[in-house]
């Protein structure tokens, strides 16, 4: 009989398919087989792919974590962990995309105290799309929170400004359509046309 290490060290679905591999590639391809494992050994295996010393392979288990809505607290725990903590914006931007698609209210709010705090770009940016998601399914949760979206939708990069003005529509507030009308007249013409396209909907 194999046991729950053995499992989780050959990842059941190739040959010399190793989380433990000194070679990141092969450890990165070892969480994309994770889909294909019991829950017990896909948690295991994101679990070590999260903490691994290789950007790349940490940034795939977020991706994966966010295609599974099956794992439950632990996982969402996790993510919302590298978006705090995480050194490479890529993985804070993955982990953050990855609460977007199985996140509660409680993430949401969580993710407005850490953009204050974060120097990335791309991650900001994947944080707003998050609150965003997590807005649509859960209307008027995240009210008490929108002048964060608006604020940086003025005053931030273009690409975090045009994810803002995405983000706002799922806020059925007055302040949410005044930020989408501002817009109109920012001066990226990609935040420009981002608004009309809303807007003409």
């Amino acid at each position: 009989m194999i046991d729950s290490r053995q499992r989780l060290i050959s990842a059941a679905t190739e040959p010399n398919l190793s989380i433990e591999s000194g070679d990141p590639g092969i450890r990165k391809r070892a969480i994309r087989a994770a889909p294909d494992a019991s829950t017990q050994d896909r948690l295991q295996l994101l679990t070590r792919g999260f903490a691994d010393r290789d950007p790349r392979v940490r940034r795939e288990a977020a991706e994966i974590a966010g295609t599974d809505t099956t794992l439950g607290e632990c996982t969402i725990e996790q993510l919302s962990r590298q978006v705090g903590s995480d050194i490479d914006p890529a993985c804070r931007e993955a982990a953050a995309f990855a609460i977007g698609e199985c996140g509660s209210p409680d993430e949401g709010r969580c993710l407005f105290g850490l953009i204050k705090n974060d120097d990335s770009s791309i991650a900001r940016e994947a944080m707003f799309a998050a609150i965003g998601a997590i807005a649509v399914r859960h209307p008027g949760e995240l009210d008490d929170d929108i002048d964060t979206v608006v604020r940086h939708s003025r005053h931030d990069k273009p690409a975090v400004r045009r994810r803002c003005i995405v983000a706002l529509t799922a806020f059925d507030l007055d302040e949410a359509r005044q930020a989408m009308l501002d817009a109109l007249s920012d001066r990226d013409r990609y935040v420009r046309q981002t608004a009309e396209w809303i807007l003409r909907d």
